[in-house]
């Protein structure tokens, strides 16, 4: 639901490039904290 929207709001190469970049963060920070 919400990623259509997010499709329909913005570029779909910037969603894409928003959804790696969240994708990374999240996997450092897992690697780093817990």
């Amino acid at each position: 639901m919400e990623t259509l929207l997010a499709l329909e709001v913005e570029p779909f190469s910037l969603y894409h490039v928003k959804r790696a970049l969240l994708k990374a963060r999240l996997r450092r920070e897992t690697a780093e904290g817990f």
